[in-house]
């Protein structure tokens, strides 16, 4: 066996040795990581300085390209300047010279003839002029069109040449111009091209000649390429140039301009030069390429750098390159010194090295020595107090370690007499636990639940005392009703060791069944296996569960919704309906305060008013209105109690609510259609009234127009009061159709005129802030409509709008136009029509956001402030489009204004007829009629117009007279005539007497309104026509002869 001296010895000198190889390592792995560091350094180093070194040589010969191709257009411009400078002096000169001695045309010819023959620039110049008027004077490079208008001849890209020049001179006398033109020699092809004209006021011509910026461009680059080429730097440095995609322009002094294409030139590596050239170039600033190139042996390929930069106007590049094989040689200098100083501090290194391992070694050998003795003296120490108390005295120990030994050995030796000491008094309170817990607890074997020991707990439970149950079985006292419960509790104590709550059913001693929650151990006593379980009895806290779940599950079903939060409106729990009401999950709103369902609607006292209630003990009973999850309200009945503790503090709020909204709805419909049926009422006792006034202006305004001839000054006005009174006759059935009084009759119609006609009435309405436009087509088609309905649709639809501008103004449009719809444009799957008019009315108001839009079209919703509309506009427009088979389709954004489109179905038919006016004859006749009507002025107004036609009048304003008058004399008329509202005797009551009289006597009715009046009713009574006031003459009189003659149609 190793002694602790020895094994301390040798692992110290493994460490030593260990340690000291490490560091050695290390040491070496530093250096050459330094070495590496500064060859990196160096390479870095020189490729930068070399980068900046091509970098400037490159951009000074950029910049005298730059500087040479930015004197191209000066160039150009100073060349031709001073050439039309020098004909115009010619010019001049021979002007002088032969003005007092040859006639004009002989010195224009002189002119002519001096300038015709120059040339210059490789004869690409030469003159040209012409006179104000745009006729060619000189055109020296095409003499035919000398004398010829020039002012039609356009350039390449159409510019008028001639006339921009003298448009120029007029202006300025001289000046520049660019257009496109061809070459001499050359006319197919045109070039960009400069002129410079001047006036020449002798004769006024204006002299110019021009110049093509490619031929100066070539010039200027023959120029650069000739100077850059023969450049240098240094020792080995040139320059080099290339076209963009790989001809070459210029390399080492020579220019290679014209030869073959070098794009495929690669490096051994693979590196495509020209096209990596190429790239780099066209990026900002230019850019460095690296590859292998020839230096002075063409066998040897040395590494190059390159910078280049483009001149994209050109399309060149140009660059110059430095090679890096210097570089390499001054790295491999650097790697020589750096390994001669490696070298001798290596041998130093070793050296120090040996000599510390040796001095380690010693001290190793003395301390471990010191060492053994100690550890000797606690040898005889734990012999000694394993059979009795002792003591060590830690003064007379050498080392601190051996001294904190002894005191934790003092202390070891009084913390075992200690525990044996606490060890008896746990028994001692383990057994008086034991014995005294309210628990049932018992030890019992595991292998066949013989009981051990039991305590009280266990005999106030189960009802066996400790002498009917010590030393017997479980099985045999039927303590487990499922006996399988403690096969699943021995099962899980082998596996895991204990269990934790595991709920049972027991049988006691009276038979009772009881639940038991068990926690239970296996302990070792003796050589048994035995289990010590404890067991509470939780029978009545599951009474109270399966209560408590009775009461959720009955929450959980009911129709109203249930919501549970805390003493500050934290909800804590809510019932599925209220989920349903609200739209809200659960986890949406557990936590959430209360607070996250209002809806504005209520102010802060009704809040107060409701938390002082709650919070004081109370119930408090009310409705809320309350606001969804897709933010629509809806209108709660709400029921909210304090829960109170044992103590009667509250500790939570249960409220229960109802969603009455769809109630409350109903309510406001019934309201609202009692209102609509009293409207009516009222609105039919007006309609009478005011028939009973118009049917006079009616009739006495028809027999003027009758009477007067068309030229008569009244015609005008009386036709006027005739039109004003049959208006006044379609807003009455316009009011009438709104009430309900009148029932609409489907017809085939053209919509233009109603639509007129409304848009007459609205302009007459509305302020003049609100412009109104309209586009009706005429060849629309027709419809299947009642004429008071659209006008309905249309005046709604209008002051819909009209209070969508009210404030700030704006343009109302309503247009009419047929359109053809495919089967994907349909709004909805009934529209079945190819064919539909589009009646569009659009307004520049506020608009609707999508919200407001998928409600507007609801009985009652209105956003228009109180006394501005009762919510019905809208829904009657859906409803009236509906019953024709129509759709409607709202297009609006909030800001941008709405559009209605009403689209009706076009009705295809060859017999397709447009009600029309006729001037047809009025036919009458000489038959007897009693004419019956309280009105005196409607009476006596009749009366006239039906003896006007050759009839015999009989009238009476009373219906009993009427009656008495036709007992009389029975046979006296072929046609009675009566109003149905009268006083006494109504003319529906009044046939009926007169019918009794005479059953075969034609009788016609009259009504201002027929709310009573089916045609069932009126053929019931006998009754052979209705007529509804104000009746035109015309209508009377075909009605009469409809009757008589026996082709009567109520």
């Amino acid at each position: 066996m190793t002694s602790i001296k020895k094994l301390l010895l040798q692992n110290m000198l493994f460490i030593t040795f260990i340690s000291f190889t490490f560091l050695y390592f290390f040491w070496v792995v530093n250096e050459y990581a330094k070495f590496n560091e500064e060859s990196e350094s160096v390479k870095e180093n020189f490729v930068t300085s070399e980068k900046e070194r091509l970098k400037t040589q490159v951009q000074a010969v950029l910049e005298y390209v730059q500087y040479m191709r930015n004197q191209t257009g000066k160039r150009l411009r100073d060349s031709i300047k001073g050439r039309v400078n020098e004909a115009c002096a010619i010019a001049l000169n021979i002007y002088n010279e032969n003005k007092d001695s040859k006639s004009h045309d002989e010195i224009k010819k002189m002119i002519k003839d001096a300038l015709r023959p120059i040339r210059f620039k490789q004869n690409r110049g030469y003159y040209f002029a012409f006179n104000m008027e745009g006729i060619e004077e000189l055109f020296a490079d095409r003499p035919e069109m000398e004398g010829k208008n020039m002012i039609a001849v356009q350039g390449a890209k159409g510019e008028y040449v001639v006339p921009d020049m003298i448009e120029i001179i007029k202006a300025h006398e001289e000046g520049f111009y660019s257009y496109t033109w061809s070459k001499p020699g050359d006319l197919d092809t045109k070039y960009l091209k400069i002129a410079y004209v001047k006036y020449f006021a002798p004769y006024g011509w204006g002299i110019g000649t021009g110049e093509y910026i490619e031929d100066v461009k070539k010039e200027i680059q023959e120029e650069v390429l000739e100077r850059i080429s023969k450049l240098r730097f240094e020792k080995e440095g040139y320059f080099f140039g290339s076209i963009y995609g790989g001809k070459p322009l210029f390399t080492k002094g020579e220019i290679t301009r014209g030869a073959e294409s070098i794009w495929e030139l690669t490096d051994p590596n693979g590196v495509k030069i020209i096209q990596e050239q190429n790239s780099a170039a066209k990026e900002p600033g230019g850019g460095f390429v690296s590859y292998f190139w020839q230096k002075l042996d063409p066998e040897k390929l040395s590494p190059k750098l390159s910078y280049v930069v483009g001149i994209p106007e050109w399309e060149w590049l140009i660059g110059a390159g430095v090679y890096l094989d210097t570089m390499d040689e001054i790295i491999l200098l650097k790697k020589k010194a750096l390994y001669h100083d490696f070298l001798k501090q290596a041998v130093l290194y070793f050296a120090v090295m040996i000599f510390l391992f040796f001095l380690i070694l010693l001290w190793t050998r003395y301390q471990a020595h010191k060492i053994q003795s100690g550890i000797r003296f606690f040898s005889n120490f734990f012999k000694t107090a394993s059979s009795q108390a002792t003591a060590i005295d830690p003064a007379g120990l050498q080392f601190e370690e051996f001294k904190s030994i002894a005191v934790s050995a003092n202390q070891m030796i009084e913390t075992r007499t200690k525990a044996i000491q606490d060890l008896q008094e746990s028994e001692e309170k383990f057994r008086m636990t034991f014995l005294s817990s309210p628990d049932s607890i018992n030890l019992n074997r595991v292998e066949d639940g013989m009981y051990l020991e039991i305590n009280k707990g266990f005999t106030k439970i189960m009802g066996y005392s400790s002498e009917e149950a010590i030393g017997k079985y479980s099985r045999d006292l039927n303590i487990w009703n499922d006996p399988k419960d403690r096969d699943r509790l021995v099962s899980w104590l082998k596996k895991d060791g204990f269990v934790e709550n595991l709920e049972a059913e027991f049988t006691g001693k009276d038979g009772q069944i009881k639940v038991g929650l068990i926690s239970a151990r296996i302990l070792k006593i003796g050589n048994e296996n035995v289990i010590l379980s404890i067991t509470r009895d939780i029978t009545e806290r599951k009474q109270m569960e399966a209560d408590r779940e009775r009461h959720l599950a009955a929450i959980e079903q009911i129709a109203e919704g249930v919501v549970i939060t805390d003493t500050v409106g934290n909800i804590e729990y809510i019932n599925p309906a209220f989920k349903k009401i609200t739209g809200y999950q659960k986890q949406e709103l557990i936590g959430k305060n209360s607070r996250i369902l209002k809806s504005g609607e209520h102010d802060e006292s009704f809040y107060r008013q409701l938390w002082e209630t709650i919070l004081t003990g109370n119930t408090w009973n009310g409705r809320l209105t309350n606001k969804k999850k897709n933010g629509s309200f809806y209108i709660e009945k709400n029921t909210i109690s304090p829960v109170l503790d044992k103590s009667g503090k509250i500790i939570n709020f249960v409220a229960v609510k109802r969603d009455i909204t769809d109630k409350i709805r109903m309510e406001k419909v019934v309201q609202q259609s009692q209102k609509m049926e009293s409207i009516g009422t009222l609105a039919g006792g007006i309609a009478h009234d005011f028939n009973n006034i118009l049917f006079p202006i009616v009739g006495h305004s028809e027999m003027l127009l009758e009477d007067v001839s068309d030229d008569n000054p009244y015609r005008e006005s009386i036709n006027e009061i005739y039109t004003g009174s049959l208006r006044a006759r379609d807003l009455v059935h316009q009011i009438l159709a709104f009430s309900r009084q009148e029932s609409s009759e489907l017809k085939l119609m053209k919509m233009q005129p109603i639509i007129k006609e409304a848009l007459k009435l609205i302009r007459s309405t509305i302020p003049t802030t609100i412009s109104i436009s309209q586009n009706l087509q005429p060849n629309c088609g027709t419809v299947k409509a009642d004429p008071t309905q659209i006008h309905q649709i249309v005046m709604n639809l209008a002051i819909n709008a009209y209070h969508a501008m009210e404030e700030r103004g704006g343009e109302l449009k309503v247009s009419l136009k047929k359109v053809e719809l495919r089967q994907y444009d349909f709004i909805n799957p009934d529209m079945t029509n190819d064919s539909y008019v589009c009646l569009t009315i659009e307004d520049t108001g506020t608009g609707m956001d999508k919200k407001t839009i998928d409600k507007i079209f609801d009985p009652f919703f209105t956003t228009k402030e109180k006394g501005k509309g009762t919510g019905m506009g809208l829904s009657v427009v859906h409803g009236i489009v509906k019953s024709m088979n129509g759709e409607v389709q709202v297009y609006s954004e909030p800001g941008k204004g709405t559009q209605f489109h009403i689209y009706l179905p076009v009705v295809k038919s060859a017999n397709e007829k447009q009600e029309t006016q006729t001037n047809e004859p009025i036919q009458g006749g000489t038959e007897g009629i009693l004419l019956v009507d309280d009105e005196e002025g409607i009476i006596t107004m009749e009366k006239l117009a039906l003896e006007r036609l050759g009839y015999r009048v009989t009238s009476r304003t009373s219906s009993i007279e009427a009656l008495e008058a036709f007992r009389v004399n029975p046979d006296k008329f072929d046609l009675v005539i009566t109003d149905m509202a009268m006083p006494k005797m109504p003319g529906d009551k009044l046939a009926v007497e007169l019918i009794k009289i005479r059953p075969d006597i034609p009788i016609l009715l009259c009504t201002g309104f027929s709310e009573s009046m089916s045609e069932e009713k009126i053929k019931s009574l006998g009754v052979r026509g209705l007529l509804l006031k104000p009746i035109i003459i015309k209508d009377l009189a075909k009605k009469i002869r409809e009757i008589l003659d026996g082709n009567e149609n109520v």
